[in-house]
């Protein structure tokens, strides 16, 4: 009985994971570009907020995340929905947010490099 759960929990694991995306949902490679703009975005406005302690902080990371969305030809709702998308499905989201974090170290390094 312990077997036939594992292969079911398995399977089903297998099968969400190997479906192919909805067409209302942004790609893969798209989506991984677009959180690493957004990241970027917020560090932007924490350096505004710096340099302008008048700054509204969540105004500011709304006005640059409307230009990355601008930028990559999308909307805000779109955007949103396909992150819940990728949150409903954990495996596509770790290999989303790990390439995200990839793009960071090296981003990190290249910055290191060219600072020395």
């Amino acid at each position: 009985m312990r077997w036939l759960i594992i292969f079911l929990i398995s399977s089903s694991v297998f099968l969400a994971c190997s479906g192919k995306i909805p067409g209302d949902v942004i790609e893969p490679e798209k989506m991984k570009k677009i959180v690493w703009e957004l990241m970027q975005a917020d560090e932007l406005a924490m350096q505004n907020k710096t340099g302008d302690s008048s700054l509204n902080l969540k105004n500011e990371s709304f006005r640059l995340y409307d230009q990355v969305f601008a930028l990559n030809k999308i909307s805000r709702d779109k955007f949103q929905k396909s992150y819940r998308y990728y949150q409903e499905h954990p495996a596509l989201y770790n290999q989303m947010m790990d390439a995200v974090k990839d793009a960071s170290d090296k981003d990190r390094k290249t910055a290191s490099a060219t600072a020395q």
